[in-house]
């Protein structure tokens, strides 16, 4: 077990100071921060299409709307 804990134990896997098993987490992190990025895009996205449905139908109405 010493020898396994030695050569670094699994790949990508690191013991941290507690002792507490850490696996290789920059690939995940990196993907979980892509994911989140295109999910606020298509959120701003979204956002810009309702805003300006809004605004059309209240200019439609009459109302002057910057």
């Amino acid at each position: 077990m010493e020898e396994f804990v030695a050569k670094g134990g699994m790949i990508g896997t690191t013991i941290g100071p507690k002792g507490i098993i850490e696996t290789d987490k920059d690939s995940y992190n990196f993907q979980k921060e892509l994911q989140d990025k295109k999910f606020d895009q298509e959120a701003l996205k979204l956002w810009l299409r309702m805003r300006n449905e809004v605004i059309s139908e209240l200019q439609e109405k009459g109302f002057d709307v910057e």
